[in-house]
């Protein structure tokens, strides 16, 4: 088969060293065990000795062609349909090679940093996967940052089972699973990702050379000395180290987990741009323009305390980035994770079960056929205000919106003419949102999960979580709270008695009109004294305390509620049954939260409840609650 030399040259070019080779041979992303991309064209290629003749055949497909001048050969082989029969990838020259049980199938490229190299035996769900996938076929690349391009690997394709599945990518592996059970093919992943990285090393030259801002980049590179050493910051460094060995093999697209490293380099306003010059550089070296890229939108995390002290709208703006990349890269798309979080201080949630499924739905809706399935949670499109309310349009609704764990929607705030936001409610009517604040009589903004560690519960019926929103482009505004009055107090200013259980109590146990009467009773704040800046009335030192405390409100307070909180470990408050606050992993001394909307609303002139649960999981522990108004 003679080539297209217009076709192949830039890749000829860009492929291979000078180095010449006695015998053929092959890039060891050609071994046993691999998959090869159904329909599109099966590109083979390899070194042999100058103008050596070199055969190549794939079940009943053969392809000749010459080495060139440099040793560097390629050919071509039509498209084939998906196979799970074995088949066997036969090359000769001078000598002959064999690459056994190959299957064809669906290609995928599992790329990013911690989050997609996290391995399955970290995962929430391990010991569940106890199946081997014998059509499932994994290739792990190592790790290896270079300076310029290099055209092999120390790689090998493995069966998806054992040790090889289990120090696999988790949400590579469910993506892939996921993606097998629902079209019935044999699917091959191969995992090219890097913990603590940046997407610079990941980027191509000729990908940042597509984005004016960021050419400059590039030109830098290219200006270094010949003996520059690159290091995991350095761009295009692991693109040369552990993409560029599998090029020019056909794929069906990508999935991409990044961004951490990023929130910590403050690129809200830049990293849209950057996603599109990964992309443009990878389907530009893959050949592939239609090349799928489907990626994962951070999950909630508290970067304020580290590296700078990052402000608390450092992720929601990076958010904003990456909804703006999914709205502006072709056939991309992204999932939100917001749910899948247990611990807004661990980067790294652990269930990557449900983010390999959320990237398959969009797999098997754009690529797949599967057109009726629903591939995001709703995605805000529009508000209008009338009166003191702000009613919110959605796209990607589903059947409907709802809450996903039956409370009412939380994580909503509402701002006026002051550009302050302050807690709101919002209700569901014929899917869309009804949005009010008792604190705004002019709305002029909404915005839902709006901070770093906020996980709020609205989504569709698919269960797919609402991305994050603002309806504004206000400078977020960080005001001191200033407590105005004190409606409950803490027990460093006054411990109170509450009652408290420590075993699970009924469903109810929150409600106003609950008996608690058989609870024990003790003094506030419950824990042990060696916890840090703590007031102890009452020992606590099991895993979960239920607490309990009637108050009364003589005079309606002014100003905006918040619950002062002292938490070691997670906590959440219940006003008058109502779920009014969460307060995740641990502080080290109280805290205001502000309680949402609907909660603030049952609070009365007269008897009212609080009830609070905390969950103990290690070290130090501690809960007291109070109550105030601030302004």
């Amino acid at each position: 088969m003679k080539l297209n030399v217009s076709l192949y040259g830039v890749i000829l070019l860009a492929l291979f060293t000078g180095t010449s080779h006695a015998d053929v041979s092959l890039p060891n992303i050609f071994s046993d065990n691999m998959v090869i991309q159904r329909d599109k064209p099966i590109r083979v290629w390899g070194w042999a000795t100058p103008d050596e003749q070199v055969k190549v055949k794939f079940k009943w497909k053969s392809a000749r062609t010459r080495a060139d001048a440099s040793g560097r050969w390629i050919v071509e082989l039509p498209a084939m349909q998906a196979s799970a029969k074995p088949r066997t990838l036969v090359v000769k020259g001078p000598n002959k090679i064999a690459i056994r049980n190959i299957l064809v199938g669906e290609v995928w490229l599992c790329s990013g940093q911690s989050n997609m190299e996290w391995p399955m035996h970290g995962t929430q769900h391990w010991r569940e996967e106890t199946n081997a996938f014998p059509e499932i076929r994994l290739c792990k690349v190592p790790k290896l940052q270079i300076a310029t391009p290099t055209n092999n690997a120390t790689v090998k394709w493995t069966l998806c089972a054992g040790n090889d599945k289990a120090g696999f990518s988790g949400v590579g592996f469910h993506f892939g699973k996921t993606i097998h059970e629902a079209i019935d093919v044999p699917v091959g992943l191969i995992q090219a990702a890097v913990g603590g990285t940046s997407i610079e090393p990941w980027t191509t030259l000729s990908g940042y050379d597509t984005i004016p801002s960021l050419k400059h980049r590039a030109d830098q590179i290219r200006n270094q000395p010949a003996d520059f050493v690159a290091n995991f910051w350095t761009p295009a460094s692991l693109y040369n180290g552990m993409v560029y060995p599998v090029i020019p093999m056909s794929m069906r697209g990508i999935i991409w987990y990044q961004g951490e490293s990023n929130v910590y380099e403050k690129d809200t306003d830049i990293y849209s741009d950057k996603m599109h010059a990964l992309v443009n550089g990878w389907r530009k070296n893959f050949h592939q323009q239609d090349l799928a890229f489907y990626f994962v939108q951070l999950a909630p995390y508290t970067y304020h305390g580290e590296r700078d002290a990052l402000p608390f709208d450092s992720l929601p703006l990076f958010w904003d980035a990456q909804l703006h990349a999914m709205r502006t890269i072709t056939n991309s798309g992204m999932v939100v994770v917001s749910d899948v979080t247990g611990n807004t201080r661990d980067i790294h949630p652990r269930h990557k079960r449900k983010v390999g499924q959320r990237l398959a739905r969009w797999a098997l809706a754009r690529n797949y056929g599967k057109t009726n399935m629903v591939t995001s949670g709703p995605i805000f499109r529009k508000m209008i205000v009338k009166g003191t309310k702000a009613i919110l349009d959605f796209d990607f609704y589903a059947e409907g919106l709802k809450s996903r764990d039956g409370h009412s929607l939380t994580a909503f705030s509402m701002a006026g003419p002051d550009e302050i936001f302050k807690p709101a409610a919002a209700l569901i009517e014929n899917n869309t949102l009804v949005v009010t604040s008792p604190y705004v009589e002019t709305p002029t903004a909404v915005r839902y999960a709006w901070h770093e560690s906020a996980v709020g519960n609205l989504c569709n019926s698919e269960d797919l979580p609402a991305l994050p929103f603002r309806t504004d482009n206000y400078e977020t505004k960080t005001l001191p709270l200033v407590v105005h009055q004190t409606v409950l107090p803490n027990a460093k200013t006054e411990a109170g008695i509450w009652r408290y259980v420590l075993d699970q109590p009924p469903d109810e146990w929150m409600s106003p009109d609950f008996d608690d009467s058989a609870w024990q009773e003790g003094e506030g704040g419950f824990g042990t004294s060696h916890t840090p800046n703590t007031k102890i009335g009452t020992m606590w030192n099991t895993g979960g305390i239920w607490l309990r405390r009637s108050f009364e409100i003589r005079d309606k307070p002014s100003g905006v509620y918040h619950v002062q909180v002292h938490h070691d470990e997670d906590a959440v408050v219940f006003i008058n049954g109502i779920r009014a606050a969460d307060a995740p992993w641990f502080n080290g001394d109280y805290e205001l939260l502000p309680i949402n909307a609907y909660a603030a609303a049952t609070l009365k002139q007269g008897r009212n409840t609080i009830a609070v649960y905390c969950n103990q999981l290690s070290g130090g522990q501690y809960i007291d609650v109070g109550l105030v108004t601030t302004k």
